[in-house]
């Protein structure tokens, strides 16, 4: 494999092997912020396709010196959701009670269930929190800059994450409470 600055060279003449390369350096990637965003496996494939289709036409402009290729990839990754939820608002998903309180399994670990969980309460979010909230941690944005990427004030940004966080609260309450009542049911 080529390094990354040679990678982006040869993209930017157009190289197929270069492009596939860089591509693969970057797609697992993408697909997991596509889909914090956008809760849909489809949806998160069309959403990074989009992503390569800004990276491959505005490699030229890419600044090593400010940001690393995968920070960029991802910032551009971040905008291509958004616009793409913004577009296709009538794509919500439902999501179910079930969905939300995932019950604990005993055959595996507690730490892999307790990601599995997080995972689902924070999909689970209406669109607007779990947005701002996958904004706030997972890109580490500011609220200026979160208000400045939706288009809404800083202030509603603030009151947003601390809804999104309160509902994750309330979630995982409920979701120990269920399993409190399933133990005490079923006896495991």
């Amino acid at each position: 494999m080529l390094p990354i600055q040679q990678i982006i060279h040869e993209c930017i003449k157009g190289d197929r092997a270069a492009q596939k390369q860089l591509y693969y350096a970057l797609v697992d990637d993408l697909l997991m912020v596509a889909h914090r965003y956008t809760r849909d496996a489809n949806f998160a494939h069309d959403v990074v396709q989009n992503t390569f289709i800004r990276i491959y036409s505005n490699l030229s402009m890419y600044q090593p010196e400010i940001a690393s290729l995968h920070t960029w990839a991802k910032k551009i990754c971040v905008y291509e959701a958004i616009a793409f939820l913004r577009k296709n608002q009538k794509h919500t998903v439902n999501v179910s009670i079930e969905d939300v309180l995932i019950p604990f399994k005993t055959d595996h670990n507690h730490e892999n269930e307790t990601v599995e969980t997080l995972t689902a309460k924070i999909q689970a979010l209406p669109d607007e929190h779990r947005m701002i909230l996958n904004l706030y941690f997972f890109e580490e944005m500011s609220h200026k800059e979160i208000a400045a990427l939706l288009q809404i004030q800083e202030s509603s940004s603030r009151s947003r994450l601390s809804r999104a966080k309160d509902q994750l609260r309330i979630n995982w309450k409920a979701a120990f409470f269920f399993l409190l009542i399933k133990t005490w049911i079923y006896g495991s």
